[in-house]
């Protein structure tokens, strides 16, 4: 189960290193439909989608990477969101691509 999760959090990370990341989206396309770039969650549910997936899949992958975020990385802040993260003016798609991987790293190495 955890090995899922952490497999979808890092083809999240693949999407948007290879295809591209957005802010107050899910995901943008271009007038064909080709996806442009993706939000954090916008990248999670496009991975499960692509493993044919259940949607709990994708809703323990989101609280994965929430606990992480705001457990680890903000220290418990409350009032956060994994969209108000993704779409701090200053966040970098760099940033996103690194939450997601280290989620999913942290989860294997605890399991």
């Amino acid at each position: 189960m955890s090995e899922e999760v952490a497999e979808v959090l890092e083809k999240a990370a693949d999407l948007i290193e290879t295809v591209g990341h957005c802010k107050g989206n899910f995901s943008e396309s271009d007038d064909q439909g080709n996806k442009l770039a993706y939000c954090a969650l916008g990248a999670i549910a496009e991975a499960v989608d692509s493993m044919e997936a259940s949607y709990s899949l994708r809703e323990r992958t989101e609280d994965a990477l929430e606990r992480w975020l705001f457990g680890k990385l903000y220290l418990g802040q409350t009032g956060r969101s994994i969209p108000f993260w993704n779409d701090h003016r200053l966040r970098k798609p760099e940033q996103v691509v690194d939450a997601l991987k280290q989620t999913a790293k942290d989860i294997r190495n605890t399991h």
